[in-house]
């Protein structure tokens, strides 16, 4: 289940850019940065589903970038739950190794 499915962007003047996960947070981090600030809001790119569904969508996006590796943050708080949509992950990804 996914709660919260945006992310926002901190523009500094500087040009230094920060993502954070809530409004409050990019307010509170614009806010001691002391300088001139826009906040972008973006869908965040978001996989979930069956360890099908989820596999599929990663080969497909390997597929559509060429790509050689992927970086998969699972942003879930509680630990048994994060650990375990790793593992759920793991299983899937070793499904394409014991297919081939």
């Amino acid at each position: 289940m996914v709660t919260n499915s945006k992310i926002f962007k901190v523009h500094l003047e500087s040009g230094r850019t920060v993502t954070v996960g809530s409004a409050e947070q990019a307010e509170q981090f614009a806010k001691q940065a002391n300088e001139s600030y826009r906040i972008e809001i973006q869908e965040a790119s978001i996989l979930y589903g069956s360890k099908k569904t989820v596999r599929e969508k990663l080969l497909q996006i390997q597929n559509i970038y060429d790509l050689d590796e992927v970086i998969i943050l699972t942003p879930i708080e509680n630990f048994e739950d994060r650990l375990k949509s790793y593992v759920l992950l793991s299983e899937a990804m070793a499904e394409i190794s014991l297919s081939k």
